[in-house]
């Protein structure tokens, strides 16, 4: 948890990420690092938001 906050304040610029993740948060950002788009989004809109800003936070980090 100490980790994911430290995540939140220092790379995320502020994007929420969606909480389905769970435990995965690190490894899915090592999973999609290479292809953030490929990443799978929901096909419902309610959280997709929440999905496309986890690719936002990659691609972001990838070019900082």
């Amino acid at each position: 948890m100490q980790l994911r906050c430290e995540c939140y304040h220092t790379y995320q610029n502020g994007l929420i990420q969606s909480g389905t993740h769970g435990i995965d948060f690190f490894s899915n950002i090592i999973k999609y690092w290479e292809q953030p788009d490929s990443y799978p989004l929901p096909k419902e809109k309610i959280g997709r938001m929440y999905e496309e800003n986890f690719i936002t936070l990659l691609k972001q980090n990838k070019n900082a």
